[in-house]
């Protein structure tokens, strides 16, 4: 808080809008207090706050001026004009990036996305298997008059094994993120990196688990054996995976930019919301083409069995490597980050663009 003094040589200058805005905004000139408490004024004080509030109501009634002619403005045809031919450019733009990354998708370095998927999960279902086979073994030749002691040993065994497959599944699941992340931006990640990498997908997975435990736990409660879930259940589960899948694409891609976990959740999630009015058409986009995938399924079930598996399997990791390529473009769009040999106007320099 300034005083009537210290205030004057900003007042002085009342014919400086700033010089005058800086004196609404710091002095609170409240003449109720002044005259309660009996102080005396002189007359230069008295000027000055007859400037001040001078100041205040020109200040006023220009930013009411300027409101109303941006008002105005906003309704004017040329404005209207301007708007939709900006928003028919964004179209354009999406479209093309969305075309181009099908192109983009047929190239050695998604092959390569293909395979690390393709690993981490034939990795996942031997662990299971090995998985199956302990418990089996564990369980093989217990009865069910074990005392207390041999059931609580019982029980941790199986904890602890269960405990040491999700860290290894989780550890596998990490590393093949950070090597995809590597292929989809085109950089290489140190060891720094690839220790920061590990503790922001800790938290992430942390992230992702709270609302499918809430969901699991929630379906357990209603479900009964032997129905199928109801319909409203199956879309809270499609709706939260989308949902999930939105929010990791825009965490990771700041992660990936920024190398830094509390500012690239910080940044993710910021954008996530401000940028959602150009962002959320261009994902609904990769929603419809894995919808599209999905009604696909009914007649792949109707092929001969090797044929269909085949079939299946490249569907499957055909469309998630093509979803982290369409939507790291639109990113690179919206962030301004041009690719080189990147256009989107010529099909046979796109198809090499990401080899």
């Amino acid at each position: 808080t300034l005083s009537l003094h210290d205030a004057l040589p900003i007042c002085q200058s009342k014919n400086n809008f700033m010089m005058g805005f800086f004196a609404h905004a710091l002095l609170r000139v409240d003449l109720q207090k002044i005259w309660d408490a009996h102080m005396t004024l002189h007359l230069w004080e008295v000027q000055l706050i007859a400037q001040i509030y001078q100041v205040q109501h020109l200040i006023l009634s220009g930013i009411q001026e300027t409101e109303m002619r941006i008002g105005q403005l906003h309704n004017h045809p040329w404005m209207k004009f301007r708007r939709g031919m900006m928003m028919t450019k964004t179209i354009n733009t999406t479209w093309n990036t969305f075309l181009h990354s099908f192109a983009r998708t047929w190239s050695l370095r998604a092959l390569w996305m293909v395979l690390v998927d393709s690993a981490f999960y034939l990795l996942f279902f031997l662990l299971s298997k090995i998985m199956s086979s302990v418990v089996t073994a564990l369980t093989s030749g217990v009865t069910l008059g074990l005392d207390e002691v041999a059931a609580k040993v019982f029980l941790v065994k199986i904890l602890t094994a269960m405990i040491i497959l999700a860290l290894i599944i989780w550890v596998l699941w990490t590393i093949s993120r950070v090597i995809i992340w590597q292929l989809l931006s085109k950089t290489q990640f140190t060891l720094r990196t690839w220790a920061r990498f590990f503790g922001f997908n800790l938290i992430w997975t942390a992230i992702v688990g709270v609302p499918i435990y809430v969901l699991v736990k929630y379906a357990l409660s209603i479900l009964t054996p032997g129905i199928m879930p109801s319909k409203g259940l199956q879309v809270m589960h499609y709706g939260l995976v989308l949902i999930l899948l939105y929010f990791s694409y825009l965490v990771f891609y700041a992660f990936v930019k920024e190398r830094k976990v509390f500012a690239s959740y910080k940044k993710g999630f910021t954008r996530s919301v401000m940028d959602a009015p150009s962002l959320v058409p261009a994902y609904l986009l990769l929603v419809g083409v894995m919808l599209l995938i999905g009604l696909l399924n009914p007649l792949i079930a109707k092929l001969p069995d090797a044929f269909g598996l085949g079939i299946s399997y490249i569907l499957f990791f055909g469309t998630f490597t093509w979803s982290k390529i369409y939507f790291y473009d639109i990113l690179d769009q919206k962030s301004g980050v041009k690719r080189k040999g990147h256009s989107s106007s010529s099909s046979s320099s796109s198809s090499h663009s990401f080899a």
